[in-house]
This record gives C-alpha cells, sequence and structure tokens, in this order.
C-alpha cells in the first residue's frame, strides 16, 4: 500500500476547443485546454498519479445546433487527447482515436455522461413503460469480428480493457463493463468505484423502468448495476472507497431560472443504503453535470461519513450553473452545503494518506489567458476540505499545511496543539469527536472565504462565490483541560 497518493478530479471538460457559437478564440472555447494544463503541470502522469473524469469528455459536434449528432474520432481526439492523453493508453485503441500525446499506462478513470452517450454511433428506439413515450436509446456496438471496439466510447477507452456488454443488455453474470467498473489504486490505498446513472442506462436494463417513480433509489437496489456495485463494495479492503458518476444524486443548482442547473438525480440517491447494506464506509461521492462546484455534508443516512462533490467545472462550452438560495426541498435530509462556486472553471487535486484525504478545488475566470491578460487570470484556492479516519492524531501545523476550511471527522480525531496557543479557521462535519492535546490552547473560528480578483473583460459570468458557513463551534480549548467537541451533522457542542 502506498503511504500517499496525489489524483486530479475534473468534470464536463470535452469542448475541443470549441465554443457554442462555433468559435475557437473565446473563453469558454479554451478554458479546458486551460484547465488541463494547470492540472497536469500540478502532477505529472508519472508515480502512479491518475484522473477521475466526471463525465462529458466530449461535446462536439456543435454545428448542427444538434447535441445529440454522433462525433467523429478527430473530435474526440481534440477533447480528450488533446488535454488529458498523456494519462492514456492507446495501445488497443484504433490509430483513427489516438492523439498526439499519450500515456504509457492507462491512468485515466472516465465517467459516461449524457454527452458521451449522445456522441456514440449506434442508436435505437425504446418505449419507456412508465410515460409510453418512444425514447432514442444511445447504445454501444458489439467488437467486430476481429474484436476490435466499433464504436466511440468503447474505441476510445478500450485501455481500461473492459468489455462493452453488461447485464441487463444481453451478457450473462454481475460483472462489470466499460460503463461501470472498479479499480484499486495506489497499491490498496484507494478503492474507486465508477457508476453510469443516465436515464439510458434504464432503457439498456441495467437500472430500474422505475427509476422516475418515488422511492426509485431503493427499487434500484435490486438493479443489475446496483446488484454488481454491492458486491464490489463489500470485497473492498482500501482505506477509502471512493465513488463517482455523471449526474448529481444530491446538489443545490438553480435548476429553475436557466443556465445550466440540473435537479437532483433522486433515483440515484441511493450510495449511503448500498454502503449500509454491507457494512463498508463510502468516503467520498463524486458528480459532474453541473458546470459549477459545490461540496455537500450530511445529506444522506450515513450520519455525516460521505461527503458528496459536485465538480463540472472543467471547461463545458455551455453556461455556468447558479445555486438556489435555500436548500433544494428535492433532498432530504436538507443538504449542508458550505462552499459553491459559480463562474470559475476549474479541478481538484486531491491527497490521499493512510489517515487523510485532502481535496482542494483551483477555480480561475480565464484559465487559457485567453484575453491576454497582465497579469493572467489567477488561480484561486476555493475549497480545502480533509476527511480524518477514526483515531488520527494531527498537529495543527498539518492541518494548516493543506488550507482547510473544512473538516470531517469520522471518529475521533486528535490535534496536537505542540504547547502553544493556536487557532484554526475552519468548519467541523461529520458524525466524530475532536480533542485537543500537547499543551497548549487551541481556538476554533469561522472559515475565511478566498478574496479573488475576477478576470476584467472575461466572458464568464460575474464572480459568485457562495458565503462558506460559520464555524459550528467557535471558542478556545485547552489541552488536557477533558473538554471534547462532539458534533452530528449541524448540531455540535463542548462536553466537559
Amino acid at each position: 500500500m502506498s503511504s500517499s497518493q496525489t489524483f486530479i478530479i475534473v468534470g464536463d471538460f470535452g469542448s475541443g476547443g470549441v465554443d457554442c457559437d462555433g468559435k475557437t478564440d473565446t473563453v469558454s472555447a479554451t478554458a479546458a485546454l486551460g484547465v488541463a494544463q494547470a492540472a497536469t503541470s500540478a502532477i505529472p502522469a508519472a508515480d502512479g498519479s491518475f484522473i477521475i473524469s466526471l463525465g462529458d469528455q466530449v461535446y462536439q459536434p456543435w454545428y448542427s445546433t444538434n447535441e445529440t449528432q454522433s462525433a467523429t474520432p478527430q473530435q474526440y481526439c481534440a477533447a480528450i487527447g488533446n488535454t488529458y492523453g498523456s494519462y492514456i493508453d492507446y495501445s488497443n485503441v484504433p490509430k483513427s482515436y489516438q492523439g498526439s500525446k499519450a500515456g504509457t499506462t492507462m491512468n485515466f478513470y472516465p465517467v459516461i455522461g449524457d454527452h458521451d452517450w449522445w456522441k456514440q454511433l449506434q442508436r435505437g428506439l425504446s418505449v419507456n413503460t412508465v410515460t409510453g413515450s418512444i425514447e432514442t436509446v444511445y447504445a454501444m456496438s458489439p467488437p467486430n469480428s476481429a474484436g476490435e471496439p466499433t464504436d466511440n466510447y468503447q474505441s476510445y477507452f478500450s485501455g481500461l480493457g473492459l468489455p462493452v456488454g453488461a447485464p441487463g443488455d444481453g451478457s450473462n453474470g454481475e460483472s462489470a463493463c466499460i460503463r461501470y467498473y472498479d479499480r484499486v489504486l495506489a497499491g490498496g490505498l484507494i478503492h474507486l468505484f465508477v457508476l453510469s446513472n443516465d436515464p439510458n442506462e434504464v432503457a439498456l436494463g441495467t437500472l430500474e423502468t422505475a427509476a422516475f417513480q418515488p422511492g426509485a433509489a431503493e427499487l434500484n437496489l435490486s438493479s443489475p448495476q446496483i446488484t454488481w456495485f454491492r458486491k464490489a463494495l463489500s470485497n473492498s479492503t482500501a482505506t477509502w472507497n471512493i465513488v463517482a458518476m455523471h449526474e448529481p444524486p444530491y446538489t443545490n443548482s438553480d435548476y429553475h431560472h436557466g443556465g445550466d442547473g440540473h435537479a437532483p438525480t433522486q433515483y440515484f440517491q441511493l450510495v449511503d443504503l448500498v454502503a449500509a447494506s454491507v457494512g463498508v464506509t463510502v468516503d467520498l461521492v463524486l458528480a459532474g453535470h453541473v458546470h459549477s462546484y459545490e461540496r455537500l455534508q450530511g445529506v444522506d443516512t450515513s450520519g455525516g461519513l460521505t461527503t458528496y462533490i459536485v465538480n463540472g467545472a472543467g471547461g463545458a462550452p455551455e453556461s455556468f450553473a447558479k445555486f438556489l438560495l435555500q436548500t433544494n426541498p428535492d433532498m432530504q435530509p436538507p443538504a449542508v452545503s458550505p462552499v459553491q462556486v459559480s463562474g470559475y472553471y476549474g479541478y481538484q487535486l486531491a491527497t490521499a494518506t493512510s489517515s487523510t484525504l485532502t481535496l482542494q478545488f483551483y477555480g480561475s475566470q480565464d484559465p487559457a489567458n485567453c484575453l491576454g491578460a497582465t497579469p493572467p487570470s489567477p488561480w484561486t484556492l476555493f475549497d480545502s476540505v480533509m476527511i480524518v479516519k477514526p483515531d488520527t492524531t494531527l498537529t495543527v501545523s498539518e492541518i494548516n499545511a493543506g488550507s482547510c476550511i473544512g473538516l470531517v471527522a469520522q471518529g475521533t480525531t486528535t490535534i496536537q496543539t505542540a504547547g502553544t496557543a493556536s487557532t484554526l479557521s475552519l468548519n467541523l462535519f461529520g458524525p466524530g469527536r475532536v480533542i485537543v492535546s500537547g499543551g497548549g490552547t487551541l481556538s476554533f473560528k469561522n472559515p475565511v472565504a478566498p478574496s479573488p480578483s475576477p478576470t476584467k473583460g472575461a466572458s464568464a459570468e460575474p464572480y459568485a462565490f457562495y458565503p462558506i458557513l460559520p464555524s459550528l463551534y467557535t471558542g478556545t480549548i485547552a489541552a488536557g483541560s477533558g473538554t471534547t467537541i462532539d458534533f452530528y451533522g449541524e448540531t455540535i457542542g463542548a462536553d466537559s
């Protein structure tokens, strides 16, 4: 098992250098390239580093004003190869899909998004048994007689070495496929589970047709895909279990007033139910689809163990998503959403150790400096959260080194002061407890929001950073005083 592993999280970046108006010289056309340059410069494709891509890897073509038109291999190369090709193994990929950048191993783990489905070549019709309407089904062609992939998604990502077939679409058994699969990474430190929650899966048979009815999450627990997920999760022995999908099961994005907001995908509010059924903790759930950034705490029945992050800010040619001013009523229990960022493109850097998982979101209004600003649009660290395993001891400097404005304690976390008067400006979450030791004192204060300088003339929407929640606990604790902080979701208090 590796002692630590750093990796990249990015979503909804597949512009291919073209914006929604067919232009190539705008901020939205160049944003994905700028995000990729910043992210991959921070973590080069070496030493086991990898990328979790949260879907919508390709948006082109746009020129027909039809988002569902099939893409060409060249458009795939422009959207993915020119950005993250150095993390992709092309040894089994048809030559027409191979770009100028190439990796020697497969360190790129994609989630299939709605735009990825729409860019497939094969499609048919299906009757929706709930509504009775006839719908288009986007499928995946079987390999040809030589065993070679024959359609876009499976051709480009054949380096994953996964079959096209899956339960419900012609194959037998509960097995992984190119649309949902798992990987054990960093020598067993991380177990990644990639799921596919697009409504197209309902038509293909891997999710339940009743998925759009009340109680659909529970109904889907017996679907072929989730049956596979339960079995795979039950076998996990990793320190960190991470689940990635495209459509967010929880989000406060505003889907009522234009923009690119989306409602929560209620029929996929089931990760906590699966985890509880097998007695395994899911530490982090990642999603894209919403073209902004949001972190959510305490939104499911895990008691605060699971952190949810929505990150679809990787450079989509579509508009940014705004957020509701109040908690989305479609989410029960109501979400705690400490950080929301709109109007900025960005990516996350994550670092996992045997006791902590730190996630940092960086954003910029003009990542590729398309406007030629002097100095260029700055990269701002908008959010940094540290998830802490039970019975972990940390120093104040270790927490501050991660620039954390959030700390999620899954159990008892001891913070050492080294005999000094120390201060932490952050928000506490989780079902856990904080103990202060080391002979000094520790003061908890409200986290401080960053103050970025918006780029003059940027075509991005006005900067929108929704204020970080006030700290759930403020005050000073003396080490050795017997005082601990117990916190459960939004309820926090001192117990002397």
